[in-house]
């Protein structure tokens, strides 16, 4: 994504794969079955990454199945090799200013990775 700060190395070709990410939205029903698949799939941790209309968070992680403290951000990547899937969580919300920045962003971003779908919970 153009506006995108990388926190790690996120894949830069991921042909085949399936991007998912989460409607946020109320009641956060995208974000816990985003939650729900990273848990169940033992989804690999891949890199956070920030956007200008996605409000800034940190905290310590929810649910780190490696056993190896660390902090979660807004905006985090995940990928699941046995079922090439890569997971998009966003943890924190989307100003109304900038979601179409952010969703103009995501579909080049997603086109650009070579992703064969884009599924949004």
């Amino acid at each position: 994504m153009k506006n995108t700060i990388y926190a790690e190395e996120v894949p830069t070709d991921l042909t085949g794969y399936t991007l998912v990410l989460p409607s946020v939205s109320v009641g956060n029903v995208g974000q816990l079955a985003v939650d729900l698949l990273l848990h169940n799939l033992a989804c690999i941790y891949v890199g956070a990454f920030s956007h200008p209309s996605v409000q800034a968070v940190v905290g310590s992680m929810p649910d780190d199945s490696t056993g190896v403290p660390r902090l979660m951000t807004a905006v985090e990547a995940y990928v699941c090799k046995d079922k090439q899937l890569f997971v998009i969580q966003i943890r924190s919300p989307i100003s109304p200013e900038g979601r179409l920045s952010l969703l103009d962003d995501l579909v080049a971003w997603a086109a650009a990775l070579n992703t064969s779908v884009t599924f949004d919970l």
